[in-house]
C-alpha cells in the first residue's frame, strides 16, 4: 500500500455514514457526527464560506446580525431599518439562488412586506411560528405583482422559508428558537419520501407546497433517526449528501 492508498483508506473514517432502504436507495444516517462532518465541509467551501461571515458587508450574516441589534435595540430610524431589511433580502436571495427578481419586483416587494411589519410583530412571528400559524411564511409567499406586463407574479416559498430560518438563526442564537424553521429546498424535498418510507413516518399531503405539512413531515423523520439532530442539521445533511447524487 502506497501513501496515496493509505490516505484514501484513512479518509473513510471521515465519510458520512449511510444506510440503505429495502429498495437499495442510499440515505444519510441521521447522526450528530454526520451533521458535524457536513458543517465542517460547508465551512471550508468557498461557495458558501462568506455567507456566514459576520464581518463581511456582502454576507447575509452581517446584515442579520445588524437586524438583531435593530429589533432588540432602541434605534428609531426608519431609514436604517429599511437598509438592513433590503440587504438581508438581497444577500439571502443571492446566496441561496432563490431568484427573487425573476419577476422584476421580488426583492423590492419582499422588503416592503417586511418593513411594513412592526418590529415586535416580526420577532413574534419568528419566535412563535406555530402559535402564529406560520404567518410570516404566508406573508412572504403571497404572489408578487410585477410592474411590467412581460413578467408573471411569483410565490417565493423557498425564499420565505430561508428568510425565516436565517433570521431565527441569528436573532435567537443560543436559544431554542434558533431552530424554529426548516428550509424548503428542492433537493431535500425530492428525497424526503425515501426517508419517510424508510422510517415509516407519515409524509403529509402537499408537503412540497404547504409549510406546516413540510416541517411536520421533517420532524417526524428526525424523531426516528439514530440520534435527534436539529432541523438546521437535517437540512444541511440531506442537501449536501444528495446534491451530488
Amino acid at each position: 500500500m502506497n501513501i496515496i492508498q493509505k490516505e484514501e483508506e484513512s479518509s473513510k473514517q471521515y465519510s458520512i455514514t449511510t444506510l440503505r432502504t429495502k429498495e437499495g436507495i442510499e440515505l444519510a444516517e441521521l447522526t450528530h457526527n454526520n451533521v458535524a462532518l457536513v458543517e465542517a465541509m460547508i465551512s471550508y467551501d468557498s461557495d458558501y464560506s462568506n455567507s456566514g461571515n459576520t464581518e463581511s458587508e456582502t454576507s447575509s450574516a452581517y446584515w442579520l446580525t445588524k437586524l438583531k441589534k435593530e429589533v432588540f435595540g432602541n434605534n428609531k430610524s426608519k431609514s436604517d431599518y429599511r437598509k438592513i431589511i433590503e440587504n438581508c433580502v438581497q444577500y439571502i436571495d443571492s446566496e441561496n439562488s432563490t431568484h427573487l427578481n425573476a419577476d422584476g419586483v421580488g426583492r423590492k416587494q419582499m422588503t416592503e412586506r417586511l418593513v411594513k411589519l412592526d418590529k415586535a410583530k416580526l420577532v413574534e412571528y419568528l419566535r412563535n411560528p406555530e402559535k402564529e400559524n406560520y404567518k410570516l411564511i404566508e406573508i412572504l409567499t403571497e404572489k408578487t405583482v410585477p410592474e411590467d406586463s412581460k413578467y408573471h407574479g411569483r410565490k417565493n416559498f423557498s425564499f420565505a422559508t430561508k428568510f425565516c430560518h436565517y433570521a431565527c438563526y441569528y436573532l435567537f442564537e443560543g436559544q431554542q428558537e434558533q431552530d424554529n424553521f426548516s428550509i424548503y429546498d428542492s433537493i431535500v424535498a425530492e428525497h424526503l419520501p425515501d426517508y419517510a418510507k424508510h422510517f415509516k413516518t407519515e409524509l403529509k399531503k402537499g408537503y412540497n407546497l404547504n409549510y406546516k405539512a413540510y416541517i411536520t413531515s421533517i420532524d417526524a423523520i428526525r424523531a426516528k433517526g439514530k440520534e435527534l439532530i436539529s432541523r438546521n442539521g437535517f437540512d444541511h445533511l440531506l442537501w449536501y449528501f444528495h446534491k451530488a447524487r
